[in-house]
């Protein structure tokens, strides 16, 4: 495009792209499309290089917008971010038929002209680290021009495309492109013609009906970069995010999105442990900004994120509460959960973690004696911090479900009797349903009613470890059954995409109480010792995080070598 003298665009003369959406205005439909589609690709190929930009790079305005040398050299307020999709008011008169010839492809003027509308709304351009936070929690554009906020008074052009094109082919190794591969579908996708005004879809799922209408929040068991991922998944419903070792060792070591900021860290003179966690608490940090909306709207009931401390600390008392107190203070968000498990050794931790004001997430609960020792943990805590105002001190015990059926099912089949094998893929349940009932018998009296006086508020239960593993299962068998009034339910892809598929949702988690507790007997009466369950399952996901740990450092250690890196 010709530059005028004072380096500013020349918008007086026409462009290729012009010119092909003019032609386009006397052509048939059809042929109108292909020529769309070239001013579409010749647009991608101008401005390619603002999609393969890091979001914070981006949204510094480091040549975002521009691709190649010209990129480089220009940036700053000039610079294009990201793009997003918004719906916009049609125009009056306009037909189907004439909505259904734009075609998706939408050109919009960062002062807030249209110039060319999708199907059933234009686009807008976003950033999406720098407006974060607006981004989580999306409300319908009442206009476009309400969603523009350029920067400068500069004009801009962004691109966007509707989801008949082919956009993500183009664009696939994009740090921020919507992907095609992901492991969600159906509505947990970005689609423009449900996008509201912040380029998130707006359609309700499941999973608005479940806070809504049932008092649970439904919550993923995932995270990796780029953290942008989450935002359709907000839009879906979802409203905090859980972590661990074996997540991120899984992130890290699949994914380049890391290398960049790892070569850095080591380059500076961080060992390996200590790049690891600079890598996570940046990931925290980014989700959290993500969910800040929901904690903001809910008063600090809800949109958490949380990370773990390191699993080697699982038998240190003390060096749990300093690794939460760190964790906490290097994360420095108000929604961040600190992770700790259940272990005896970690449980007097909670008490005093809590006791600090910082906000805890007890994982790895396998039985209803631990729980009590975990839910008694939080009430000391309460006490013992002198807060004068508790509201903002809050917890989430994470009892553990699937991993339950797991081990008793095998117990089961050695016992081999028809009414031992007609237990099975029934005990998790059970006792995740006493769990609730524990819930509700702890969180009452006199005892409770003076803490919440001084603004506390109730410890929910959080089932985690709701992945079937057994396929001849119903995929939603630890979602469907557990839904009750302030729970947790945080859901894998697996789980969270079949819920949201074909869920229905109802109280249900105390509707069988009777039928759980003669489970519970019949199963102790087979000789299934419940305490020696947890403390098994325990020492396993302990181990099991562990060696997720491990293993993770020495990827990290591989690529630190691979990338030519000094040792450490």
């Amino acid at each position: 495009m010709a530059s005028t003298p004072s380096g500013q665009p020349d918008r007086t003369k026409p462009t290729t792209t012009r010119k092909l959406r003019r032609r386009a205005r006397k052509l048939p439909p059809a042929l109108a499309m292909k020529l769309r589609r070239r001013s579409a690709r010749s647009c991608l190929r101008r401005w390619r290089g603002s999609f393969e930009r890091d979001p914070r790079e981006a949204a510094s305005g480091a040549g975002a917008g521009y691709g190649g040398e010209r990129g480089r050299e220009r940036g700053g307020e000039d610079a294009v971010p990201f793009l997003g999709c918004a719906p916009a008011p049609m125009r009056e008169g306009r037909t189907e038929e004439e909505k259904d010839r734009n075609g998706g492809i939408c050109l919009v003027t960062g002062g807030g002209k249209i110039r060319k509308k999708g199907r059933e709304g234009g686009c807008v351009a976003f950033d999406p680290m720098a407006t974060i936070s607006r981004l989580s929690t999306p409300n319908p554009a009442t206009s476009l021009s309400s969603t523009l906020k350029p920067r400068s008074a500069q004009p801009k052009i962004f691109i966007a495309f509707y989801k008949g094109s082919d956009f993500n082919a183009k664009v696939s190794s994009s740090k921020l492109a919507v992907r095609s591969n992901s492991a969600l579908r159906g509505p947990l996708v970005v689609k423009c013609s449900q996008a509201d005004g912040n380029g998130i879809p707006a359609k309700r799922t499941v999973l608005h009906d479940l806070y809504d209408k049932e008092g649970q929040s439904p919550w993923y068991d995932n995270l990796c970069r780029p953290v942008t991922d989450l935002l359709p998944l907000i839009a879906s419903g979802v409203r905090g995010v859980t972590s661990n070792p074996a997540i991120f060792q899984k992130a890290i070591s699949s994914s380049n999105a890391y290398n960049d900021q790892f070569r850095e860290l080591v380059q500076s003179g961080k060992d390996i442990e200590a790049a690891y966690w600079e890598l996570v608490v940046k990931d925290i940090q980014d989700a959290c900004k993500l969910f800040e909306s929901i904690y903001d709207q809910t008063d600090a009931g809800d949109g958490y994120v949380s990370v773990e401390v390191s699993p080697r600390l699982a038998d240190d008392t003390n060096g749990t509460v300093e690794a939460a107190k760190y964790l906490h203070k290097v994360v420095d968000r108000r929604n961040v959960y600190i992770k700790i498990p259940a272990t005896a050794a970690c449980v007097p931790s909670i008490k005093d973690v809590i006791s600090l004001g910082i906000s805890v997430n007890v994982t790895l609960i396998f039985s209803l004696s631990r729980y009590e020792a975990v839910i008694d943990a939080y009430l000391d805590g309460l006490e013992a911090s002198g807060l004068s105002d508790l509201s903002k001190v809050t917890s989430v015990a994470s009892f553990f479900v699937s991993r339950v059926d797991t081990l008793i099912d095998k117990k089961l089949e050695k016992i081999g009797t028809p009414e031992a094998l007609d237990l099975r893929g029934k005990a998790a349940v059970a006792q995740a349903t006493l769990a609730y009932k524990l819930y509700q018998k702890k969180f009452s009296g006199p005892r409770w009613e003076a803490l919440v006086k001084k603004g506390a508020k109730k410890q929910r239960v959080l089932w985690a470890s709701t992945s079937v593993k057994n396929p001849a299962y119903p995929d939603t068998l630890y979602v469907a059954p557990l839904i009750g009034p302030d729970t947790v339910s945080t859901m894998p892809d697996q789980a969270l995409q079949a819920f949201v598929d074909h869920g229905t949702v109802s109280r249900t988690i105390d509707s069988n109480v009777s039928e759980a507790e003669g489970i519970y007997s019949a199963l102790e009466k087979l000789g299934i010792d419940w305490s020696d369950v947890g403390t098994q399952l325990e020492l396993e996901g302990v181990d099991s995080f562990k060696k997720s740990f491990d293993s993770l450092l020495d990827t990290l250690q591989e690529k630190a070598n691979s990338l030519k890196l000094v040792s450490l």
